[in-house]
């Protein structure tokens, strides 16, 4: 929930269409990822803004995704 992969975590090994069943609903501010790509949008149903990543962001403001995300799955 905070920069440099400190605060809150969610710990997530498969698609989440939607966060807001979870603590992380709009919170994130940095993602650990561990291989593969995954998508990040911005709300739920992977609707709205959406990023692919394949490494750690320390910063998710950097891609414009700061304390937004509502959706994530593995592509």
């Amino acid at each position: 929930s905070d920069l440099g992969w400190r605060g809150r975590a969610l710990r997530v090994s498969h698609s989440i269409p939607n966060l807001a069943a979870t603590p992380m609903n709009d919170r994130a501010l940095s993602i650990h990822v561990r291989g593969g790509r995954w998508e990040l949008c911005r709300d739920a149903n992977y609707r709205g803004r959406c990023v692919f990543v394949t490494s750690s962001v320390s910063d998710l403001r950097r891609l414009g995704l700061g304390h937004s995300i509502s959706s994530v799955r593995r592509r």
